[in-house]
């Protein structure tokens, strides 16, 4: 079982967080790997094999967060 204590920034944080992310910056950014390093990255995280339950498990938490569900996950 795994809890995560959720520590929310105040106003002020979310408003500076919200202006850093919706603000153009693309002047000062900078390519971090090429085109074949990204997809050769996509295709390991693609070949990495998870059992169905735990595809199922992880379906139903994401399920259990949203308001209009009732099921728990389990």
């Amino acid at each position: 079982l795994l809890r995560i204590d959720v520590v929310y920034p105040t106003e002020d944080e979310e408003v500076m967080m919200v202006a850093a992310t919706t603000r153009s910056s693309l002047q000062d950014a900078e390519a971090a790997m090429d085109v074949a390093t990204l997809l050769r990255l996509q295709q390991l995280v693609r070949d990495i094999e998870i059992g169905d339950h735990l595809v199922r498990y992880a379906t139903r938490l994401v399920r259990a967060t949203r308001p209009q569900e009732t099921t728990v996950a389990a």
